[in-house]
């Protein structure tokens, strides 16, 4: 079995991935972060931050996105893993969308993981306070118990690429 030539570049990426959430812009506080690490192409995390004290449908939130161009590096790995990182305004009605779906994703708590961040496929993980976080994570073939859970990932997905796409 040949070895990967990113395997010293993995734990360094998923830490700079998951910490996308740790550093909130001021005023806001992260809701929840989702990824997308798959075989083939870049690694790419997408968390959103919120005002603490404002109501969805009046406040923007903004998102942020961190990739790591895997697909990059595997054509010569570099000594630290190439990062990119954006930011955009999600407005008022995108915001309430995302919230008010998030509010009925019943993440199984069976399934939630504690630890160390893997490089799982999909993933979400949800912020109640700062002290507290809970990680739900798959591979493909979706397992039937998330498919309502990797429904929402898809459509919260599709919603924070086009607030990053149509930013300047």
């Amino acid at each position: 079995m040949d070895e990967d030539p990113l395997e010293s570049l993995v734990p360094e990426a998923l830490r700079e991935l998951g910490a996308a959430a740790t550093d909130s812009p001021s005023n806001l506080t992260p809701s929840f972060r989702i990824w997308h690490y798959p075989q083939i192409g870049p690694w790419i995390t997408w968390v959103l931050f919120v005002a603490e004290d404002s109501e969805p449908w009046v406040s923007e939130g903004l998102v942020r996105a961190v990739w790591w161009d895997r697909p990059e590096d595997l054509k010569a790995p570099p000594e630290e893993p190439s990062l990119g990182l954006k930011e955009a305004i999600v407005g008022p009605q995108d915001l309430h969308r995302l919230l008010g779906r998030a509010s009925w994703v019943n993440l199984d708590y069976e399934r939630i993981v504690h630890g160390p961040l893997s490089a799982s496929e999909f993933g979400i993980e949800g912020f109640r306070n700062r002290a507290s976080t809970e990680r739900v994570e798959w591979e493909s073939p979706i397992p039937s118990g998330l498919r309502a859970i990797m429904a929402w990932h898809s459509k919260a997905r599709g919603i924070l690429e086009r607030s990053l796409l149509t930013s300047q």
